[in-house]
């Protein structure tokens, strides 16, 4: 099953060459586009508490904490967009509201989910056979292929979910052409909001919570700590574009709290990673598993040994 009509890269055109000459959104339209979130995002189904009520083979919220800073990392070595993540992570919790899963069947959820997620998301796909790489060759290609054909069926093909950093683009979007948007460091708001958003994905207690409450608590939670402001734009989009408030504040108080350990040092946290398109530089380490929690120490003992010398080798393949 594949999701891209193409795989040959020559044949595509960056999506840098398409966005570079961009005209910047419209009050109106970035106010449009904020309403139109809003109204679809209850047809996506939120996950239920999975780990009480479906998990069965010993799958505990560290698993998953394992998971989500696993698909993090990666986002990082394969040049992947925040949002290929966040659809991966919301793609993988549907599968686990219906699927009980040990530690091999989980890692290969989670990887078929970052690849469907990245051709949805993504100018190139993550290939089949840097899937096999990640899974250090453990899953034949027809398991591959029988998995996401389980994670189609269960997203019901809807595969383009709202997101909480892309409503907070968004909302900063509706900041930048506001009156007061000259006034705030919009490039790096979004940057630190960014980074907030990846670490609250391995959050269990705020998965239930709507994309678009996150979007706002994080906003507000890096205002708070980076600016020591509330955000106008926030105050905006709950009393004018009648954003969600439900568990608001409940969000904000988990997001201040991780926001003070995220950024403890006391300077704006400077992602090179935005959408701004910036190189990203890969870890020096990473797990030799999708997840790490099944890795025995002799392959991880090997991933960490080689893990600068194949990471560069593998960007420079991807970028050529």
């Amino acid at each position: 099953m594949n999701l891209i009509c193409c795989e040959d890269p020559s044949a595509l055109t960056p999506c840098s060459d398409q966005y570079d000459d961009a005209a910047p959104l419209d009050m109106d339209t970035a106010i449009e586009i904020l309403v139109r979130v809003i109204e679809i995002e209850p047809s996506y189904p939120r996950s239920i508490d999975y780990l009480a009520t479906v998990q069965t083979h010993g799958m505990d919220a560290v698993w998953r904490r394992r998971v989500c800073d696993w698909m993090v990392n990666t986002r990082k070595i394969f040049d992947l967009s925040p949002d290929t993540v966040a659809c991966a992570v919301h793609l993988m919790d549907q599968c686990l509201c219906v699927l009980s899963v040990d530690k091999i069947v989980l890692q290969l959820v989670s990887v078929m989910c970052l690849s469907v997620a990245s051709k949805v998301h993504e100018n190139r796909a993550i290939s089949i056979e840097e899937i096999d790489l990640l899974c250090q060759g453990k899953y034949p290609r027809a398991e591959m292929v029988k998995m996401e054909m389980r994670i189609l069926e269960t997203a019901a093909w809807k595969l383009n979910p709202p997101s909480a950093v892309g409503i907070a683009r968004d909302l900063l979007a509706l900041e930048a052409c506001s009156a007061h948007g000259c006034a705030v460091d919009i490039p790096s708001i979004e940057s630190m909001v960014t980074h907030l958003l990846d670490v609250c994905l391995s959050e269990y207690a705020l998965m239930p919570i709507l994309e678009s409450v996150k979007a706002l608590a994080a906003l507000e939670a890096v205002c708070l700590t980076q600016f020591h402001m509330a955000s106008p734009v926030v105050q905006y989009a709950l009393d004018e574009l009648h954003f969600p408030e439900h568990r608001f504040h409940e969000c904000v108080q988990v997001m201040l709290e991780i926001s003070q350990k995220v950024f403890a040092i006391g300077e704006p946290h400077v992602d090179n990673t935005s959408s701004s398109g910036g190189k990203r530089h890969a870890p020096t380490q990473r797990s030799a598993t999708p997840t790490g929690v099944d890795a025995p120490q002799h392959l991880i003992t090997t991933a960490v040994a080689r893990s600068p010398s194949s990471t560069h080798i593998h960007k420079k393949a991807r970028r050529g």
